[in-house]
């Protein structure tokens, strides 16, 4: 199975929501405009990564990953 990592879009802000409440983040304040990239495995997001900008400067806000993954 194949890992596909690509730029998160709007439309993956739901998904993300969900893996992060799994894994016991905080979502409250989630935004797309937290989101920075996706992993994908057959079609199913399996991991995500947020980042919080601060001008030139990122804060990693979280990296999860599918425990079925």
């Amino acid at each position: 199975m194949s890992v596909r990592i690509r730029p998160a879009h709007t439309g993956d802000l739901d998904a993300a929501r969900t893996a992060l409440g799994d894994a016991g983040l905080p979502v409250e304040d989630l935004s797309p405009t937290h989101l920075a990239f996706v992993a994908e495995a057959d079609d199913r997001m399996v991991g995500v990564i947020g980042l919080e900008s601060f001008g030139v400067i990122g804060l990693l806000r979280s990296l999860v990953v599918s425990v079925s993954y």
